[in-house]
């Protein structure tokens, strides 16, 4: 406090005076107020409950308590990324600012479902199968509304922030949704992003030099063992270079960059956004298993539900066919004997078969052989369903005889009784032979006389199967 003090004297013409005092009191205080512990910057999410109320922040002044000042700024949006900015300022009686305390709330807001993409639907070549392939969790693609395919590689999920604008602000939506902008460690990880996020773009990455020029780090902490500059950079050509993007130049090549530059673009960059583990949660579930006659379908249905709460869901068909019934032979075809020396041979007439589930084939096999003169064929029918299901057996037989030569007959001699005999010898089949079956023989005797002479004649005939005699 300052104290000014006037006195004034005042003196009459008789010489009478008079003493006055005057004191002007002010004050001096050039030295400005300083606010409390200023709060850190806040990333709440995808659509937050609610946004924490201002923390009361205090002041102490030289000289007397100061008055804070407190802003909160409308919620701005850029795609996704929403961005509230609160400040505080504490000022004392003599206008005296102190810096000004600037606290950011970043979240992002989404009500649109991701879009889920099932694994193809699969029709499995194996019958009854001893197990069904689960859920492919791991094959369904998702697509968020805000950062659009998520994509990923070698355990990292990767996408691009739904915000275009400087670093500080795409950098804020990668913290917001529980990543960071990308750390590239290696060739084949710049291969990667180049391949799934294509070379046209101008996108920011993780890299910077905030805090130290000239040292570049990344935002999640990985040492720095890869580079891919372009040809002179990092170069800090202006101040404030304190950023890095890719596909600056060829095969996505980097640059030092920052919003001081003339070329800076009013809408500023993407970013590329790297997660430990994905924004969204995928589950599944059998939705149905039914099986309709030899048909099973069995049907999985996916649901995807991202970390703002919306979901999505698809449905994957497995068919595969149910059949341990065998096909039926309804009849087989009798046997045929065709006899001796048949002029054809008939074929064979497939039997009618059936299955319950209609898709089948019907296998033969024909064996031919032959005992002397006897012929068979024998055929060995088998019907096989899709499902490798085998019928019982049919078995059917052609036989025939080939023979066309007659039986051979040893005939007794004639004999001569002579005169008067006692007893005429009686009749005895002879010895017949045949190449092919038994034989019939019959036989018949005549007896005529000339003169005194008696004759007697017998006579057989030998017949085979096939009606061949002698």
């Amino acid at each position: 406090i300052g104290i000014l003090q006037y006195r004034y004297t005042a003196t009459d013409i008789c010489g009478n005076s008079q003493e006055a005092v005057h004191t002007i009191t002010y004050k001096v205080d050039n030295e400005a107020p300083v606010l409390s512990e200023c709060p850190e910057d806040l990333y709440l999410g995808c659509n937050p409950d609610e946004i924490p109320e201002p923390p009361t922040l205090t002041a102490h002044d030289n000289c007397e308590v100061a008055e804070i000042i407190f802003t909160e700024s409308p919620i701005d949006s850029n795609g996704c990324l929403r961005t509230i900015t609160r400040t505080w300022v504490a000022v004392d009686s003599c206008g005296n600012q102190s810096e000004v305390c600037e606290q950011k709330i970043y979240y992002t807001e989404n009500d649109t479902a991701p879009v889920i993409t099932c694994p193809e639907d699969m029709m499995l070549d194996e019958c009854n199968p001893e197990s069904i392939p689960p859920p492919m969790i791991d094959s369904v693609a998702v697509a968020t509304s805000c950062n659009g395919e998520v994509i990923e590689y070698n355990g990292k999920y990767y996408m691009l922030t739904s915000a275009s604008g400087n670093w500080p602000l795409i950098n804020a939506e990668a913290l917001a949704v529980g990543g960071n902008l990308v750390a590239i460690n290696d060739q084949a990880e710049q291969d990667f992003l180049l391949a799934a996020f294509g070379s046209d773009d101008t996108l920011w990455i993780g890299l910077n030099d905030v805090d130290t020029e000239g040292t570049f780090v990344w935002t999640n902490g990985d040492p720095l063992t890869y580079t891919n500059w372009s040809a002179g950079e990092p170069n800090d050509l202006v101040p404030g270079e304190d950023y890095v993007v890719m596909n600056w130049s060829a095969n996505g090549a980097w640059n030092d960059f920052g919003p001081g530059r003339p070329d800076f673009p009013e809408g500023g960059y993407r970013g590329i956004i790297e997660m430990d583990i994905p924004p969204y949660t995928v589950s599944a579930e059998i939705f149905s298993h039914d099986t309709v006659g030899c048909e099973a379908v069995l049907v999985y249905e996916y649901t995807v539900t991202d970390i703002c709460g919306n979901s999505d869901t698809c449905r994957q068909t497995i068919t595969y066919k149910v059949d341990e019934e065998p096909p039926v032979i309804a009849e087989c075809p009798a046997d045929i004997d065709l006899g001796c020396n048949p002029e054809t041979i008939p074929d064979f007439i497939p039997p009618v078969v059936t299955d319950n589930c209609g898709i089948m084939s019907l296998d033969s096999t024909v064996v031919n052989s032959n005992d002397g003169c006897n012929y068979e064929s024998v055929v060995t029918w088998v019907a096989t369903d899709s499902c490798g299901n085998r019928s019982i057996e049919c078995v059917q037989r052609i036989t025939w005889t080939v023979d066309t030569i007659a039986p051979v007959i040893e005939c007794p001699e004639d004999l001569f009784l002579g005169c008067n005999p006692d007893s005429i010898p009686p009749m005895v089949k002879p010895i017949v032979t045949d190449n092919c079956s038994d034989v019939t023989i019959n036989g018949s005797q005549r007896t005529s006389t000339d003169g005194c002479t008696k004759i007697i004649e017998r006579t057989w005939i030998a017949t085979d199967a096939c009606g061949n005699s002698d």
